[in-house]
């Protein structure tokens, strides 16, 4: 068993892939959108755009971030001030 291999990895823009340590074996799971852990701040923008500006015209909707602590899912989904993107 090799405790260094990734436990979740990206394997596609729509698909992840889970490691069951149990069943020695990977399952997949698929989203509306998968995003690996190089993907800048603005290109997670410029695809969830779109559904943050039907919030705006008063549709719900989800926009669900998972990865280890400390991976940057709050930097990537509030920024920094001096980004350019508006808070």
């Amino acid at each position: 068993e090799n405790e260094e291999q990734g436990i979740v990895e990206p394997l596609s823009e729509t698909e992840i892939g889970c490691f069951d340590h149990r069943s020695r074996s990977w399952k997949s799971f698929a989203f509306d959108r998968v995003w690996g852990p190089d993907e800048g701040q603005s290109s997670v923008f410029q695809d969830v755009e779109p559904l943050a500006l039907s919030v705006v015209d008063g549709y719900n909707a989800c926009i669900f971030a998972y990865g280890q602590t400390g991976s940057g899912k709050t930097y990537t989904m509030e920024g920094s001030n001096g980004d350019g993107i508006s808070h």
